[in-house]
């Protein structure tokens, strides 16, 4: 209740009276203890960090990613903070991969330890998460990536000048071509050499080749009218002298243009074009013994393997172009030449794939729950050595522990000559005995066990000498079953009575056995630990508090009044200020004084009884017998009166699920419009028919078949409800909103919708047709025999039943 309670025993002389021991008591300063005080900090809460499996339905889930990956994890990390009331860092991680049909997500979130894995498992199902529903896209109907080449060496003048015309351009003659839309032209790049148009087309239902076929009949007019050939190689021109420069008379400045052939010009010119330019001016005006600023405005650009350089160089009026060029074929740009080097090996074009891997192993969840970092980097580590790549390389590592296995998803990024094929293949070759050395098996552990110590004063050992009591329980249970006393793990040590909360890590022996033994075995050291405090009605006198100056005839008295009722615990868990309150109020007025003379009151439920632990002021002259007699004499009928049973919906539940069907042509339309509303409506629905909250419905899964709705609803139910109970319940619950939201498909959308089921249902046939068989089969059967069990009361006559049955499988 607010207080520290230090209880002790003092060995005093036989002349200090107990009145002279509590005035010492009072004037004691106690600096030592106060200085050790300190107000707990925010973070004492426990934490426990765990990892959850969400699952998305959707075909483009991987159209999604590629293009909004960022925002999906981040969006999946504040929905699922919000969702179970956690701040946004307690989301330590979240991974993402686009599977068949659905995307998945595993959540890593740090929450209170008190919340269970099941717990937060329910409320993320529950979970809408509206805000990742709305980066949901359907990927586009979209063409290949296609190309259109137009001839002309000079298109880098039209790119580099009118580009945003040239694209307009391809883009209307494009569309006019395959007609549609220049909306639904979407360029992806612009190479010249010659000029390669790179683009795809949208929502046309075209097939590549026809699309290429007719763009390639197309003469693209616009195009071809922004096209403007500069002068040659090796032509020269006289040019414009620049505003401010006086040439001489017999001077005149030209503009030229000279070529080097090479594959890896384009390299050289991105790591070293100013030595470039710089070499090929001192080169041409050597070679026409002249000074460098007679060659001016020089540039050089890569064009389908070759380098230009254009410049214009001042030269005697006297020298004709036909000797300018004949100059520059003779001058050997050994400098320039000097330069040229092929590119490095890692220059070569890069490609991102992703790769799963699968490892067999009944306990890889054991090792990821202790080593899931590991896991990752050393698996990033070993696929880079295989496909000879560097660590940074392998872009992202996901794992997840399957029944029996371990599943990686590993993102690489290798030379695009490398192929898929070739990557799995070196992949399948390795054998990746870095992360074999992580595996461990899960120790052999018994069940959680428990062993009771009898006895209501546990929790004075439990907060004084608990690391005593632990050592001690666990060295005697390892006596009694013969193990080290590192394989007995604690789990719990909860007070009342003492209960111990175990396991044993490595003991072949049954939990019966483990329990027969624990049970048998005297626990010496664990008794020696126990110090009862002072009984029930037994009083002693008490410290007075600092600051407190007592009457000389009064003194302050410790004492426990005890109520037995099984249901004490209920009652103390919701009105335990108003226990507190009727209690000291009562025993204030039994003894005839004011209620500040009865304080420090706590109540606890030990093993049946409820305690009240208390503080009494009473006159010198009334003696300890005098206080329990009263006690005793009391009786709290205010305390009595908040007295009672633990309600009905106290009892223990039980979590079951059970399967509805619902007969409808068209239920596979109602789901693709109102998924949502029929979960939603179905819960509450059932909900209503077992006489349950909302929340009791703790997963709803729906489903279309052939010609109806198939449904598994889970409820908490009480545990004296049965299943057949609750199914026969279910049966005769009409579900009359869920049939409100039945509608058929419209005439106009039939002939649209049921082709593509029909190509779905194919492409799951084709996928594994022996499991679809199986599975509409199984699923015939159960509605032949649902359909005959509502007849059965009706017919009444075996006969009559054989012929329909007959009928049915003809049929």
């Amino acid at each position: 209740a607010g207080y520290l309670h230090f209880d002790f025993e003092l060995r005093r002389p036989a002349a200090l009276t107990k009145a002279d021991v509590n005035a010492r008591l009072k004037e004691c300063a106690y600096a030592a203890v106060w200085a050790l005080y300190e107000p707990r900090p925010l973070q004492e809460e426990k934490k426990a960090v765990t990892t959850h499996e969400l699952g998305f339905e959707g075909e483009d889930w991987d159209y999604v990613l590629e293009r909004r990956r960022a925002e999906v994890k981040d969006v999946l990390a504040v929905e699922t903070a919000r969702a179970l009331g956690l701040e946004r860092e307690d989301v330590l991680e979240v991974e993402v991969d686009a599977v068949p049909r659905s995307l998945i997500a595993f959540v890593t979130v740090r929450h209170p330890s008190l919340l269970s894995d099941r717990q937060v498992e329910e409320t993320l199902a529950r979970c809408e998460y509206r805000k990742l529903w709305a980066l949901y896209e359907t990927r586009p109907l979209e063409s290949s990536v296609l190309m259109r080449r137009f001839e002309g060496d000079d298109w880098d003048l039209v790119v580099d000048n009118n580009r945003r015309k040239l694209e307009d351009a391809f883009s209307r003659e494009t569309a006019a071509a395959l007609g549609v839309s220049p909306r639904q032209v979407v360029l992806l790049d612009c190479r010249v050499g010659s000029l390669l148009m790179v683009f795809k087309v949208l929502g046309c239902a075209m097939s590549d080749a026809e699309i290429t076929e007719r763009t390639e009949a197309h003469p693209y007019d616009e195009v071809y009218a922004l096209y403007r050939p500069r002068i040659r190689s090796f032509e020269c021109v006289d040019a414009a002298v620049p505003r401010g420069f006086r040439a001489d008379a017999d001077e005149v400045w030209t503009r030229s243009r000279v070529e080097f052939e090479g594959e890896d010009w384009d390299y050289v010119l991105a790591m070293r074009e100013a030595d470039l330019l710089r070499a090929f001016s001192n080169a041409t005006a050597e070679a026409f013994g002249v000074d460098e600023d007679h060659v001016r405005d020089v540039s050089a650009r890569y064009v389908a393997g070759n380098l230009h350089f254009d410049f214009e160089l001042r030269r005697p009026a006297a020298l004709t172009k036909a000797d300018v060029n004949a100059r520059l074929k003779e001058c050997a740009y050994a400098a320039v030449w000097a330069l040229y080097e092929p590119r490095p090996l890692q220059e070569e074009k890069k490609a991102v794939t992703t790769h799963e891997l699968g490892f067999e192993g009944e306990d890889w969840d054991y090792v990821l729950e202790r080593r899931r970092a590991e896991v990752k980097d050393v698996l990033a580590v070993e696929t880079a050595r295989a496909l000879g790549l560097e660590r940074e390389d392998v872009l992202e590592v996901e794992v997840d522990a399957v029944p029996r296995s371990l599943i990686a998803f590993v993102t690489v990024r290798h030379p695009s000559l490398l192929s898929d094929r070739q990557v799995e293949e070196t992949l399948a070759r390795c054998e990746y005995r870095k992360l074999w050395a992580l595996y461990e098996t899960r120790p052999l552990e018994s069940s959680v066990l428990m062993r009771r110590f009898e006895g209501d004063d546990w929790d004075l050992v439990v907060d004084n000498n608990r690391r005593k009591l632990e050592d001690a329980f666990s060295r005697e249970t390892a006596a009694a079953l013969g193990v080290s006393p590192r394989q007995v793990v604690l789990l719990d040590c909860r007070v009342g009575s003492l209960l111990m909360v175990f396991k044993v890590l490595g003991c072949a022996m049954s939990d019966a056995e483990i329990t027969e033994r624990t049970e048998a075995h005297p626990y010496d050291e664990v008794y020696a630990l126990y110090r009862p405090r002072i009984r029930s009605f037994e009083c002693v006198d008490a410290a007075v508090p600092r600051g407190f100056r007592a009457d000389a005839d009064e003194v302050w008295t410790r004492s426990r009044v005890e109520f037995e009722g099984e249901d004490w615990d209920y009652v103390l868990a919701m009105r335990e200020a108003d226990l507190l309150r009727a209690f000291s109020n009562a025993t204030a007025e039994a003894f005839g004084v004011d209620e500040d003379h009865v304080r420090d009151v706590s109540a606890r439920y030990v093993a049946g009884n409820l305690h009240f632990d208390f503080e009494l002021r009473r006159p010198a002259a009334l003696t300890k017998a005098d206080v329990n007699a009263r006690l005793k004499e009391c009786a709290y009928a205010a305390v009595w009166a908040l007295y009672e049973p633990r309600p009905l919906q106290e009892e223990k539940k039980a979590v079951t699920t059970h399967e509805l069907g619902f007969e409808g042509e068209d239920w596979d339309y109602v789901l693709e419009r109102r998924r949502a509303e029929v979960k939603d409506v179905l819960a509450v629905e059932t909900a209503r028919a077992l006489g349950l909250e909302r929340e009791d419905v703790l997963e709803v899964e729906v489903d279309a078949v052939p010609r109806s709705l198939i449904a598994f609803v889970t409820v908490r139910h009480p545990s004296l409800l049965s299943d057949r109970q609750v199914e026969e319940t279910l049966a005769r619950c009409e579900y009359r909103k869920l049939w409100a939201l039945y509608e058929t498909r419209p005439l106009e959308s039939s002939g649209a919708v049921r082709p593509r089921l029909i190509v779905a249902e194919e492409v799951e046939a084709e996928l594994d047709s022996i499991t679809f068989l199986r599975n509409a089969l199984r699923r015939a059967r159960r509605e032949r025999d649902e359909y005959l069990a509502l007849l059965d009361p009706l017919l009444g006559l075996r006969g009559e039943r054989q012929r329909i049955l007959d009928s049915l499988d003809a049929a």
